[in-house]
């Protein structure tokens, strides 16, 4: 299972973005999906407490991820795991160093 990878692409994108300590932020990232980020104890914008929730470009739950958690939505195609994991990857990238 690849979500503590795809959890850990968040850290790094928090850290790159001056997000430490995490809070709670939104992120549009490339391809369309957008990211949730909640670091508080309490629910967010429909997001628990201490995870983060990808959406895909069609506004559809793609994944909700903890440090020790998660859950992909397949959306046919059985790659969305990687696929967001290298939108994560472009989004890390694009921060300015």
């Amino acid at each position: 299972m690849k979500v503590s990878e795809l959890f850990d692409r968040v850290v790094q994108l928090a850290e790159k973005r001056g997000r430490i300590p995490v809070g709670r932020w939104t992120v549009d990232l490339p391809d369309g999906f957008s990211l949730r980020v909640n670091g508080s104890g309490e629910e967010w914008e429909n997001v628990p407490p201490y995870h983060a929730l990808f959406t895909s470009p069609q506004g559809w739950p793609a994944a909700l991820v903890t440090v020790n958690a998660g859950t992909v939505i397949d959306d046919g195609t059985r790659g969305i795991e990687d696929k967001l994991i290298t939108v994560m990857d472009r989004a890390l990238a694009e921060v300015p160093a």
